[in-house]
């Protein structure tokens, strides 16, 4: 006989169910693009220290590309500049969104032409 009832779970967290697990996914993903945006950030600083000859300092560049992480965040601008025009930043996100989906479709539609032959001759 097992000592684990059929309703429970195996492992030692409490199951939150369908939101906590989308709200965990939520968590998990702004984490990344944070740091992806931090990242970003340190990168460029280690470079533009690195063309003008100065010394790295990556602790004071880490930082410093913090506080530009969270001024990014916090004062963002509402027009951008994009093919010499001021656009939105809605704009600008839709059309690029728009311009993503279509590649998608694009790709998807070549890879089941030419995928679905080669997997049917090759079984």
């Amino acid at each position: 006989m097992s000592a684990i009832s059929p309703g429970r779970p195996v492992s030692g967290t409490p199951s939150t169910g369908a939101p906590g697990a989308v709200l965990r996914r939520l968590g998990a993903a702004l984490a990344i693009l944070l740091v992806i945006a931090w990242l970003t950030l340190f990168g460029l600083i280690l470079a533009e220290r690195g063309r003008q000859g100065l010394p790295a300092q990556p602790l004071n560049a880490g930082v410093h590309a913090l506080s530009q992480t969270a001024a990014y965040l916090v004062n963002h601008p509402a027009m951008y500049r994009w093919h010499r025009m001021d656009v939105s930043a809605l704009g600008l996100v839709l059309t690029l969104l728009g311009r993503s989906a279509g590649l998608l479709l694009f790709s998807l539609a070549i890879a089941a032409f030419v995928g679905v032959p080669v997997g049917i001759a090759v079984a």
